[in-house]
């Protein structure tokens, strides 16, 4: 976990990220102006508290199938900058993606955020809610980024993270909905 100072207040960040900083930057400060109205609040509660901080579906590093696999909601283009920043940072030649999204989401802006050229696309729907139509997304993403390794269509989430872990040693990323990531770990758990 990385080590911060922010405030004058050393501390440990265990999320992951480069707007987390800025995040427990500012969580520091809003504490500092509690305190200039009367709050009590020890620096060791203020470490303590960041210490323990746990961000389900961002940045989540987790297992499935004893592959390593990073998950994240990057649901709207802000989020999926964040992700794609944060993944440009690991030492992965290519990226395998295996996503699903809304259809009222931002799809081009997602796919300018993230998919590169060599990357793998996995496509899925995204259980019981409005998902985005799978043709036109994989047409989409294979206009914006010409020179990916492969864009398939799959029609259930399991299937593709299979065929993700068979097709490729790269790092596999699932994003693109907070539904499609409850889905994932409520199907986790069984």
């Amino acid at each position: 976990m990385p080590e911060a100072t922010s405030q004058g207040i050393e501390y440990t960040l265990p999320l992951f990220g480069d707007v987390q900083l800025i995040n427990s930057a500012i969580a520091i400060a809003t504490v500092q102006v509690l305190e200039t109205q009367g709050w009590e609040v020890p620096t060791a509660a203020i470490k303590q508290g960041i210490a323990e901080t746990k961000w389900p579906g961002r940045l989540q590093w987790t297992t499935w199938q004893n592959r390593k696999l990073l998950i994240d909601g990057a649901h709207n283009t802000a989020a999926a900058q964040v992700l794609g920043r944060y993944v440009r940072t690991l030492d992965y030649p290519s990226i395998s993606w295996v996503m699903g999204m809304l259809s009222t989401k931002e799809h081009s802006e997602i796919f300018r955020a993230l998919i590169r050229p060599g990357d793998r696309l996995y496509l899925v729907p995204v259980p019981d809610h409005s998902s985005a139509d799978l043709n036109q997304l994989s047409t989409m993403a294979q206009d914006i980024c010409t020179e990916l390794t492969l864009c398939q269509v799959n029609s259930h989430l399991t299937l593709a993270l299979e065929e993700a872990i068979s097709a490729s040693e790269n790092l596999i990323v699932l994003c693109g909905s907070l539904y499609l990531l409850g889905h994932f770990f409520n199907s986790s758990e069984q």
